[in-house]
């Protein structure tokens, strides 16, 4: 049910183009403008400070001097706010959780799994269990929350929990949660957290809804359990729906889109896939593009950089590929075995993936061959969060802390 603690006044402020407002960037896109790659990626990054902060695969998120993220320990979960310069913690809040991952993947933790999203002086966080909370970002306050209120345990032996990361239209925070049987998603108001609309037309998956541009509207691009779909961000209406069901529910990596084309993939349908979009009066169709059986998502999202299209594929144990994301032409792959995860970012003219294992890879955008830059070692221990970029440097989550890295001096 909807819980009003206080009413302040929403300060309405753009992110700053290098703030890390919300999961993989403030468009979403896994794309920075603040990083300024080093004059040399020839010497190991500095790490600046090292702290524990829980479990748990959400990145923090970053605006102005401090980060922000949410953890989970001892049953329960933490949402905390650090000075970035130091890494002291500024302040802490934390809420009991009774949630326990389903017998089939117990390596993946207790979550949570989401990514905060900072706007203004509001910080809203989503839990493993569905519970929306929404913090003041100085003083820690809680303003308001939100509990799905349908508990995980009704004959779960798929779901692993609420993954999908909070996203923001307009003076709007729209989230997606779910328990085995149902779903909703709902657009909240920002300032006091007022429901504005509902869908439940499905239940969600592991990816996290995009704000696009398609032919001209502006939509939600949503990939649920069983579809992706285009809604209407204002009133919740859907627009078009295209048919993308997994075996196991695993609908992970985020939609791109580029030009009208929305571009899907999934280990269990076996390829990747640029479906494009087209308006015609008030109706809305779908069409596939092309198809490419040769790289195919898993885990991770991927990156684009102009038409160029970068992640890792599932096949042969992990590949690094790039396609072309207008035709869905392969430009390169690496050898298999590389890692069973990575996550990208785009910075400038490279492309930073942070895999599984603690690596950083460094590739050049435009390269015509799978040809590292740099690689290093950032973490000891399981990395699954995106990286954050600062600009000079990186955030790493892994299992249980963060750490601040700096290349400045290389």
């Amino acid at each position: 049910m909807w819980l009003p603690l206080f009413l302040f006044s929403l300060v309405g402020v753009a992110p700053d183009e290098g703030d890390w407002t919300r999961f993989r960037g403030p468009a979403g896109d896994g794309v920075t403008t603040l990083f300024k790659a080093p004059a040399s990626w020839s010497k190991q990054p500095k790490k600046v400070w090292e702290v524990p902060v829980g479990e748990g695969y959400g990145a923090p998120v970053v605006s102005g001097n401090r980060a922000y993220l949410l953890t989970g320990r001892d049953d329960h979960e933490l949402i905390t706010a650090l000075d970035l310069a130091s890494g002291k913690q500024l302040w802490q809040q934390r809420y009991p959780v009774s949630f326990k991952p389903n017998p089939y993947a117990p390596q993946y933790g207790n979550g949570p799994f989401a990514t905060p999203l900072v706007s203004g002086n509001r910080l809203v966080t989503v839990g493993v269990t569905g519970i929306v909370r929404c913090h003041d970002t100085s003083s820690g306050k809680l303003l308001w929350q939100d509990d799905f209120g349908v508990p995980l345990d009704d004959d779960r032996t798929l779901f692993c929990g609420n993954t999908v990361s909070p996203v923001q239209v307009d003076d709007m925070v729209i989230v997606h949660l779910g328990a085995e049987k149902s779903g909703r998603m709902t657009a909240y108001n920002l300032a006091d957290g007022k429901p504005r609309w509902t869908w439940d037309g499905d239940l969600p998956g592991y990816a996290s809804p995009i704000p696009a541009d398609i032919a001209g509207h502006n939509q939600l691009v949503a990939l649920t359990q069983n579809s992706c779909n285009g809604l209407d961000p204002k009133t919740g209406k859907l627009l078009w729906s295209y048919p993308w069901k997994v075996q196991w529910r695993e609908n992970i990596p985020n939609p791109v889109v580029i030009d009208g084309l929305v571009i899907l993939s999934g280990r269990e349908n076996g390829h990747t896939l640029g479906l494009e979009i087209r308006r015609n009066g008030d109706s809305w169709q779908t069409e596939e593009a092309w198809r490419n059986e040769e790289a195919v998502l898993y885990c991770a999202s991927p990156v684009l950089a102009g038409n160029r299209l970068f992640g890792l594929s599932h096949k042969n144990k992990g590949q690094y590929f790039c396609l072309n994301a207008e035709t869905g032409k392969l430009i390169w792959q690496s050898e298999g075995r590389r890692t069973t995860s990575a996550q990208p970012i785009l910075a400038g003219a490279f492309v930073l993936f942070l895999d599984t294992e603690g690596k950083l890879l460094v590739l050049d955008k435009n390269a015509d061959r799978y040809q590292p830059v740099a690689t290093f070692k950032l973490a000891e221990r399981a990395t699954w969060a995106y990286p954050v970029p600062l600009a000079a440097g990186l955030l790493v989550k892994d299992k249980t802390h963060l750490t601040r890295w700096s290349f400045a001096g290389n």
